[in-house]
């Protein structure tokens, strides 16, 4: 502002009142005539108005067509009034009206202004400047600026805070742009937003205003409309609402926001010292929209515990076959990790609808043309609902090869087939109802649109015409308004090879992301980092990308030279040391997909897994029973069948090239009480466990070059051992009919920690055939049919409800004189079961009620004519007979096998058990036909022959709650 020397207050832009209020006459000589005309059109006289704000006389030019004049002005300031400091932009980033309608003219609001300081410094917005010369405590030599220092504000982030109009729109014709103020949340963060703003601009001086009330505001809405941005005078539209107390100005959201809507609010705030005025305008985008943080975090194994992947940072790598677990999660009303309160509770008593969820998608961004083939299965489990599974299989319809595929969570459905139904956002954030006079809501009736569901249910709608008035009315508030609320899920993704292979699919390599598709209230989601959220997931080789390939093939083979070999215990007559002796030689061939990219948390480890078959039923090694030296040789060997060792250097910890073929690493170790695990590294643990990812570098550019992995296992089986792993049998066709054999498997795994979890493995028949002759005893076991059965962990299930544990007793009487008489002539075989637990003195004490333990209990029964089992439930009593109809069923060539299957309960047992072994005991007598049980010679695990008429054996369990950190 100006005041000329009879102190009248002139307004910049006033020309044709400027030259008024000074009492200032133009004219100009008309040579012609010789006389001087009066210049009557005033509004063609231009002239600057630079530096008139501050007190003294300026010369000031005037000029008119081609004619000018300078005139002294002496302009008054305000020393003796109370100063409200402000920075002026009388030429902002628009020099003239348009684009505008001239409503306001022209746009010279404090946000929008740009400095240059130096021709090579970049522009900067007066705020940033300002804040910047706060931090460096100086400001810019020769810029006639002054340091502000009573701002009294902090922590003004100007990143989040300060934008542009054209990036808070969706879609705009706009071809310019502006700065803006982004203002969104609650009337509090609002208001704090706008003062803060406003005190840095003016040095404090607008909480000072504030507080001596002299200072007005208003809240006006512009439209960009036909190349122009046009008032909205409907003051129930506006965004922005005011209001005024005694030395109090507040802030809140409107009914209307602006973001997406190609319009913003300008706010003109007007300073007023004494009789003079001065206006700031502040241009800003009120934004309704919910910022959402999104994490995705992806394992290579079935976790279902949440804080195991809280550290997880790397890519994973799937094979086909197996699943690929992702934890997903949404944390509404937070941007990377930082509360950004979106302000529901105003929002809603506008009439927001909030009676659905957040529309949430599942989006997979794939590499090249890759694609999840037909056939794929998908698996969603919502931890918000008793982790209820949801199940989706991927069509031919839904291949579009558009390296996307999206799919909404509503299209899960689960065994039922319903459909999975998110939570409306009012329940999300604890929605609940009170009875209020003065409430805004009524109960929605049938029929009537809802527009609030609160946690218990109800539905509500805004109170509207004179029906209301008799209603019940109700306030209804937000618990957790003001809060960041997340929703988690699993995600658990299955590809089939034999799918993928026909699709002519060699890797699926990806990303996964989430879209927020809801018609509450606009959404933008940030992907983060769930180990920083402050940091945001790029989706480039982070814990959110994955590859799904055949990752490894293996070819293992068997060796070993034993082939028939007759064992004997120490006692027996001509017994030498290498009767208990076994000699295993393996090689597993390792190769990969040359063109596949690796990242260097992709390594590569190896294990050999044997376990011993007794009469085709597997059984498990005893402990401390067997001793076992394994050596390993380690090699790489191309398509020409050329070879390069390598031996392991111990002091850097790496396998290296070797110019010899000798034993890159070995050790010894005792079995225990289940198959053999023999770890490829220094010692039969897991951190002893060599990396080979170094070799497959080496070799990634030889298409067809192998890794190969050569292991000599020398066996020396105890006399426990043989006594209860071997059969006894005789020699036909030089072949023993019944003998103890091998399983040989192969596993590999990017972790030296999830050796059990992955699906890259290979298995192997072992060639050797071992026996003794015969002992005149029958033989009867139990054992479990796959021993991953037969540890559950609670806290890693592989599906929910009861776990199943499948075994299979087997009893041979071929070694008994006479036995095919005795079983002719025997009326009916019995079996019952009993369940044990382990107590701390490690004896097992039956359970009175194993019911609580076990979910079922089946049994299955041979049938002849498709050699397949048929189950039934023995639940009730735990017992099962089967009688003697022109042959037992279940018998085979003097063996009786008995399949049984039963369910171990974990659900009543999740939140307080720990850990405890269990052993399912059978007990089987053979019954002949006078309901006697007949006797047999059995033999204990010392060798000791005794008779007996029930043959016990039993399998041991064990249920635990491994926690994984």
């Amino acid at each position: 502002m100006v005041t000329d020397c009879n102190n009248n207050t002139i307004e910049a832009g006033e020309s044709n009142d400027l030259i008024e209020k000074m009492g200032l006459t133009f004219a100009k000589f008309d040579s012609n005539r010789g006389v001087m005309l009066p210049i009557e059109d005033t509004g063609k006289i231009t002239f600057s108005t630079k530096g008139l704000d501050f007190a003294g006389e300026h010369n000031v030019k005037f000029t008119y067509d081609n004619l000018s004049c300078t005139v002294n002005v002496l302009t008054k300031g305000r020393e003796n009034e109370n100063k409200v400091n402000v920075i002026k932009s009388p030429t902002g980033q628009f020099e003239s009206q348009k684009p505008f309608n001239g409503d306001f003219g022209t746009l010279y609001g404090d946000a929008v202004y740009n400095y240059k300081l130096k021709d090579t410094s970049p522009l900067q917005s007066n705020v940033e400047l300002i804040l910047n010369e706060i931090k460096n405590g100086s400001v810019a030599t020769n810029s006639n600026r002054v340091l502000y220092t009573t701002t009294n504000t902090t922590n003004f982030k100007i990143k989040n805070k300060i934008s542009t109009y054209k990036r808070q729109m969706d879609n705009t014709t706009f071809d310019s742009d502006f700065r803006v103020l982004l203002v969104n949340g609650t009337s509090d963060i609002i208001t704090k937003d706008i003062t803060d703003y406003l005190n840095i601009i003016t040095n404090g001086g607008y909480s000072s205003a504030v507080e001596n009330e002299s200072v007005d505001v208003i809240s006006q809405n512009y439209k960009f409309e036909s190349g122009k941005f046009i008032i909205n005078n409907d003051a129930k539209k506006h965004s922005l609402r005011i209001s005024k107390g005694s030395n109090s100005i507040s802030y809140y959201m409107g009914n209307d926001y602006d973001n997406g809507k190609d319009q913003f609010t300008l706010l003109t705030v007007t300073f007023k010292s004494g009789n003079h005025s001065y206006a700031v305008y502040v241009p800003m985008v009120v934004r309704r929209i919910v910022q959402i943080d999104f994490s995705a975090t992806l394992s290579e194994e079935s976790i279902f515990t949440s804080s195991a992947y809280d550290k997880l940072d790397s890519h994973v790598l799937v094979d086909y076959d197996s699943y690929m677990t992702g934890y997903l999660t949404c944390t509404y009303d937070q941007s990377q990790g930082e509360k950004v309160v979106f302000d529901w509770q105003s929002y809603m008593e506008t009439g927001a609808d909030l009676t659905a969820g957040f529309g949430k998608t599942v989006q997979f961004d794939f590499l090249k043309n890759e694609y999840l083939p037909t056939g794929t299965k998908l698996t969603l489990i919502d931890t918000m609902n008793q982790d209820k599974m949801y199940s989706y299989d991927i069509t031919a319809e839904d291949i579009k090869k558009d390296k996307t595929f999206s799919i909404a969570l509503s299209n899960f459905t689960d065994e039922n087939n319903n459909s999975y139904k998110e939570k409306a956002i009012s329940v999300l954030y604890g929605a609940r109802a009170t009875t209020d006079s003065n409430g805004k809501f009524v109960k929605a009736q049938e029929g009537e649109k809802a527009t609030v569901v609160t946690t218990d249910g109800e539905k509500y709608r805004l109170k509207t015409g004179e029906e209301d008035e008799s209603k019940d009315t109700y306030s209804i508030t937000l618990a957790n308004q003001g809060k960041a609320v997340s929703e988690n899920f699993y995600l658990i993704v299955n590809v089939p090879k034999n799918k993928a292979e026909a699709a002519k699919i060699e890797g699926i390599n990806g990303a996964v992301k989430t879209i927020v598709n809801t018609e509450a209230a606009p959404c933008s989601v940030l992907q983060v980092h769930r180990y920083d959220n402050h940091k945001t997931d790029n989706g480039l080789n982070t814990e959110s990308t994955f590859s799904i390939l055949s990752a490894y093939t293996q070819e293992l083979v068997d060796e070993s030279s034993d082939y028939v070999k007759k064992l004997r215990t120490s006692s027996e007559t001509a017994y030498v040391d290498t009767d208990r002796q076994v000699n295993i030689k393996l090689l597993d061939k390792i190769g990969f997909n040359s063109n596949q990219a690796y990242g260097d948390d992709d390594k590569l480890y190896q294990e050999f897994l044997i376990t011993p078959y007794s009469s085709s039923v597997m059984e498990s090694f005893l402990d401390d029973a067997t001793s076992v030296n394994v050596s390993f040789r380690v090699y790489s060997q191309n398509s020409a069948g050329e070879k390069t060792y390598y031996s392991y250097d111990n002091a850097n910890n790496k396998l290296i090239q070797s110019n010899s073929s000798a034993i890159a690493c070995s050790y010894n170790v005792q079995t225990t009480q289940d198959r053999l695990k023999l770890v490829m590294g220094t010692a039969n643990s897991e951190d002893a466990a060599i990396d080979l990812s170094e070799i497959r570098k080496a070799i990634a550019s030889e298409t067809g070059s192998k890794i190969c992995i050569e292991a000599e296992i020398k066996m020396t089986l105890s006399d426990i051992s043989i006594s209860k792993l071997v059969p006894s049998s005789k020699l036909v066709s030089g072949n023993p009919e019944t003998f103890m054999n091998f399983q040989f498997v192969s596993r590999l795994s990017k972790s030296k920690t999830t050796f059990n979890e992955s699906s890259w493995r290979v298995s192997s028949d072992g060639t050797g055939k071992y026996y003794r002759d015969n002992t005149g005893y029958v033989d009867m076991s139990f054992s479990g049919d796959d021993k991953q059965q037969l540890g559950i962990n609670l806290n890693n299930l592989p599906y929910s409800g009861p776990q199943t544990i499948e075994g299979t007793v087997a009893i041979d009487f071929r070694q008994m004189d006479g036995w095919e008489s005795i079983i002719k002539n025997a009326k009916e075989i019995q079996f019952s079961f009993e369940l044990k637990q382990k107590q701390d003195t490690k004896e097992y004490i039956k359970l009175d009620a194993p019911s609580s333990h076990i979910a079922g209990l089946e049994v299955g029964v041979l049938n002849s004519s498709t050699e397949e089992y048929n189950y039934s439930s023995i639940y009730e009593n735990w017992s099962w007979i089967q009688e003697n109809n022109s042959g037992f069923k279940n018998m085979q060539e003097g063996v009786f096998r008995l399949p049984v299957r039963w369910k171990v309960k974990v659900d009543s047992e999740r939140d307080t058990f720990y850990y405890a072994n269990y052993r399912l005991v059978v007990n089987v007598s053979l019954i002949d036909q006078d309901g006697n049980k007949i006797e047999f010679s059995v033999a204990d695990s010392e060798k000791n022959i005794r008779q007996t008429g029930v043959l016990t054996d039993f399998v041991t369990y064990t249920v635990a709650r491994i926690v994984v950190e």
